[in-house]
């Protein structure tokens, strides 16, 4: 009977054994399905935050192209304006100096005119 009794207990444990390993794969087959599904839940909210910023970032880049270019266009129309006034200035002066330089000949030519014997006389 003890034999009986032992060859039941060995067959019991032996049962046992293979129940709780069935059950440990089952549940280290479904830890490791939690962890996959887990893993893939934080890798498409890593890839979904980097493109949110990536858009951020190029919605930057462009605001400061757009300013570079606004900043570009201001500076070249300040220079087309300062170009512009520095001709009407020169313009204005080269008309002056002309002014001065027909009456300096005016005034020239009528000194000439009061003293046309002035020249000295050759001496032959």
């Amino acid at each position: 009977m003890q034999q009986q009794s032992t060859g039941q207990l060995q067959e019991q444990a032996n049962d046992t054994v293979k129940r709780l390993s069935n059950e440990l794969r089952v549940s280290g087959a479904v830890l490791l399905d939690n962890a996959r599904e887990g893993l893939l839940g934080l890798t498409q909210a890593s890839l979904k935050s980097l493109a949110e910023e990536a858009q951020g970032i190029a919605g930057s880049a462009l605001a400061a192209v757009n300013s570079v270019d606004r900043a570009a266009e201001d500076a070249a129309a300040g220079l087309q304006s300062v170009r512009q006034q520095a001709e009407v200035s020169l313009e204005n002066n080269v008309a002056a100096y002309q002014r001065r330089l027909a009456e300096l000949a005016g005034e020239g030519a009528q000194g000439l005119e009061f003293y046309p014997s002035s020249r000295p006389a050759s001496r032959d």
